[in-house]
């Protein structure tokens, strides 16, 4: 499982991190209990060009690559940038730009979130205004899905849509908005 603290809405980090950790078994039935996450190893990574803010991370579930994309709140281009599989804990890795994704222009366009199916076949791109579906070759990076068309999938009315997941068998995607008590909506994938 990886937890990334990506966001930087100043543009001023000289770092971002990522937590990295066994997924833990978690019960599906009976009441809900918490669990203490141990073996936490902490990725240190650093932009190539300067701070930036991104909300949405990516792990390539083919090649274990660690993929970010920017925000821009204006939309437009945004730089995709991406860390290389299998990271010693605690290293400090500069991320290589590998590429952009092009978008509309205004706040509707400002990437909040992504996702890729388990078998890595498609990636989601999500905006406060669409969520994007890629088709992707499995044998090239997942930032060259990017180059191809996307289909728009089903976007639910959401106050400040900022997730995007996709379902195990990769057919239905979760959306959700930021805040507390917001529905979880699923969607099924074009």
């Amino acid at each position: 499982m990886y937890l990334g603290d990506i966001g930087d809405n100043l543009a001023n980090r000289t770092e971002i991190q990522i937590d990295r950790v066994a997924e833990p078994d978690v019960p599906t039935t009976g009441p809900a209990t918490s669990t203490t996450l141990t073996g936490v190893d902490t990725l240190h990574l650093t932009y190539p060009d300067g701070a930036h803010d991104a909300e949405a991370l990516m792990v390539d579930p083919i090649f274990g690559d660690l993929v970010i994309v920017a925000k821009s709140l204006a939309g437009g281009t945004v730089n995709v940038y991406r860390a290389p599989a299998n990271l010693a804990a605690g290293s400090t890795t500069a991320l290589t730009n590998v590429g952009t994704l092009a978008l509309g222009t205004g706040l509707v366009n400002a990437v909040t979130a992504a996702d890729v199916t388990r078998d890595g076949t498609a990636v989601a791109v999500r905006t406060y205004g669409k969520v994007m579906v890629f088709n992707r070759n499995t044998t090239r990076p997942i930032w060259t899905a990017f180059a191809g068309t996307a289909c728009n999938a089903p976007l639910p009315a959401e106050i400040q849509g900022e997730a995007v997941g996709f379902r195990d068998d990769g057919k239905a995607l979760a959306t959700v908005s930021e805040g507390a008590g917001q529905t979880l909506h699923l969607s099924t994938v074009p």
